[in-house]
């Protein structure tokens, strides 16, 4: 299970990110932080799926990825599409990120 820590600065960083209209149907921590074996200055993965992220607007990934610094520097967010990460079958990473991550927050 993940740090309390890391919990409350991705929380902290979906509310930024609500706040400046990006919305996220799901936030899913993968990687050290989910595994249980991060060290202190372990990256914080975590995969942000949207249907905002279906278009590939790299304007919007750009500002996703620069408000990470306002939560927590550590915070490596991969974008996905919505569409993207429910038909996705050939992915490695969307394969780890279902089978071993840990949802931090649903769809609202």
């Amino acid at each position: 299970m993940a740090k309390r820590e890391v919990v409350i600065a991705v929380r902290k960083y979906l509310e930024i990110l609500e706040q400046e209209g990006i919305d996220i149907e799901k936030a899913i921590l993968f990687g050290s932080h989910a595994k249980g074996i991060a060290r202190d200055d372990s990256d914080i993965d975590l995969m942000l799926v949207s249907p905002m992220f279906d278009q590939r607007n790299i304007w919007l990934l750009g500002k996703a990825w620069s408000l990470t610094k306002q939560a927590d520097v550590r915070i490596e967010p991969f974008m996905v599409g919505s569409r993207q990460f429910l038909e996705d079958t050939m992915s490695p990473l969307l394969d780890i990120v279902r089978k071993e991550g840990i949802e931090i927050r649903a769809a609202a």
